[in-house]
């Protein structure tokens, strides 16, 4: 990049005019030099919809992106992934979901442009016209989701982590190369207009000799009610603090909706059918066909485990996969989930 390019960037920016001529979805493309004329936009497909993954749908840029098939092994995800997240303003904001992203009217129609998978590896061996793979599957799957989706012939953006071990995090670079296939991680702060800009501040010498930094990150979550521990259903039938949560809230939206007026009773509506999404997933304890027509397996299908832990704690294999991040094999637990985050900054 020329210094002239940096500057009038630069100075864009502080100027206060880029939020005015640009949309605020497009201001990293516009940060980083990127423009429409780039040609059709890329055909891509999303393993995993979940949290992460629908943030990522989120961000989505209809003028270089088209989302072309998604996999998801949880009725909850699937319907996040056209729906959104209506759990909250934040959370719709984050997670708008594709029918919002390229304003398809309902979900039937949604399904004719994207084409909807359980298993991740039964969409990467059947779809033919897709270019490119996001990858917002727990930990464990992704080295193999990566290196299958590269030997296909995929770029690749994954999410943070990388993978599990070193030793993966070296294949995946290494089937990088051999096959000519881009990788890159989800560090977001990473790709941040803000801390792009922070750097190259440093780097001009603007700031003097920097001789200490001090950073602070404080997610505020309660013990009990943090996200990362995920309700389980209630048909578990188990002693669990979140036990009725989920069906606490389907009555509830219920409730809303008997006293709904106007604007609110889409609004419930909403709410509701989320909620029931949610309590969908126990479909996964025994596998079976939901209203919507699709067919799930059991999460033990799936690779999931049930295990006795401390305590004789009775965990089955669904809690394995709906609070992943919680468990040695299936994530890399939270220290490492958040701190990567600051390592990736700081380097």
């Amino acid at each position: 990049m020329t210094q002239q390019n940096h500057f009038s960037r630069r100075s864009f920016v502080k100027g206060g005019l880029l939020a005015a001529a640009v949309p605020a979805v497009g201001l990293g493309a516009f940060y980083f030099g990127y423009e429409k004329t780039l040609g059709d936009p890329l055909r891509v497909a999303v393993l995993g919809t979940g949290d992460e993954g629908g943030v990522l749908l989120g961000a989505i840029n209809p003028d270089y992106v088209t989302v072309k098939a998604i996999a998801d092994i949880r009725p909850f995800n699937v319907h996040r992934a056209f729906h959104g997240d209506v759990s909250g303003p934040a959370a719709l904001k984050a997670r708008c979901g594709l029918m919002t992203k390229y304003g398809w009217k309902t979900e039937h129609e949604a399904r004719k442009h994207v084409k909807v998978y359980g298993d991740y590896r039964d969409l990467l061996e059947n779809e033919t016209d897709i270019e490119a793979v996001i990858i917002g599957l727990p930990l464990h799957l992704h080295a193999d989701a990566a290196i299958k989706s590269m030997r296909k012939g995929c770029h690749v953006l994954c999410e943070k982590l990388m993978a599990h071990s070193v030793g993966q995090c070296k294949e995946m670079a290494r089937v990088a190369a051999d096959t000519h296939r881009h990788l890159a991680i989800g560090h977001q702060r990473h790709y941040n207009i803000l801390y792009q800009e922070a750097v190259d501040t440093i780097k001009r010498g603007v700031l003097g000799d920097i001789h200490y930094i001090r950073g602070q990150w404080h997610r505020n979550n309660r013990p009990g009610a943090d996200s990362w521990q995920q309700p389980m259903p209630e048909q578990l039938k188990r002693t669990d603090p979140q036990a009725r949560k989920l069906v606490n809230e389907l009555e509830r939206c219920k409730r809303e909706l008997e006293s709904a007026t106007g604007r609110e009773i889409d609004a419930a509506y909403k709410r509701m059918a989320q909620a029931q999404a949610q309590i969908n997933d126990t479909v996964l304890m025994k596998g079976g066909k939901l209203k919507t027509g699709d067919t799930y397996k059991t999460a033990q299908d799936y690779g999931y485990n049930s295990a006795t832990l401390a305590g004789n704690y009775q965990r089955p294999a669904l809690e394995e996969l709906l609070r992943w991040r919680l468990f040695e094999r299936t994530g890399g637990g939270l220290m490492v989930e958040l701190g990567s985050h600051q390592l990736d900054a700081a380097s």
